[in-house]
C-alpha cells in the first residue's frame, strides 16, 4: 500500500470515528487535524531517520527525553523572548515537536512497562515449586544443614 493511500485511509478512519461521537465540536475537529499532522510527521521522520529517539531512550533512559524536550522548550522560550520567526522553525513547529517527543516518551514508557510485566510473568516460571527444588537451591547456596556439619 502506498504512503499516500495509507494516509488517506488513516484520515478516513479518524473522521469516521469522530463523526460517531456525540461530543465532537470545532475544537475536537481541530485537535484531530493537529494530531493527524503529528502522526504524519512522526511517520515521515521515522522513515527518514529510523527510530533514533527510542534508541536514545533505550540507551540513556528518560533523561534523553528530558534533554530533547528541554532543547525544544529553550527554543520556544528564545523565539518568544526575541520575537524570532526563523523560516524553518516557527513557534508552532517547536510546540508540535515538543508534543511529539512527549507522546513518543509515553509510548516508550508503555512499551517498557509491558516488557517488565512480561519478564515478571516469565520469571514466575522459574519460581521454586517443590521441596526438592528448594533443597537444590539451598544446596547451591551451601545452606543445607548437611553442609553446615561438614564445615565444622
Amino acid at each position: 500500500m502506498s504512503e499516500e493511500k495509507k494516509n488517506t485511509l488513516e484520515k478516513q478512519i479518524i473522521n469516521d470515528i469522530l463523526q460517531n461521537l456525540d461530543y465532537v465540536n470545532e475544537g475536537v475537529l481541530e485537535f484531530s487535524e493537529i494530531a493527524q499532522g503529528m502522526i504524519d510527521t512522526y511517520a515521515m521522520k521515522n522513515r527518514d531517520y529510523g527510530n533514533s529517539f527510542e534508541e536514545s531512550l533505550d540507551e540513556d533512559g528518560l533523561i534523553a527525553s528530558k534533554v530533547r524536550i528541554g532543547d525544544k522548550y529553550r527554543r520556544f522560550a528564545n523565539l518568544l523572548e526575541n520575537d524570532i520567526l526563523v523560516e524553518d522553525e516557527s513557534i508552532e513547529d517547536t510546540l508540535l515537536d515538543m508534543a511529539n517527543y512527549a507522546v513518543m516518551t509515553v509510548m516508550w514508557c508503555r512499551k517498557n512497562r509491558k516488557e517488565e510485566q512480561h519478564e515478571m510473568k516469565t520469571s514466575k516460571e522459574s519460581v521454586i515449586t517443590s521441596v526438592d527444588e528448594f533443597e537444590q537451591f539451598l544446596d547451591i547456596l551451601g545452606l543445607l544443614k548437611g553442609d553446615e556439619e561438614d564445615d565444622q
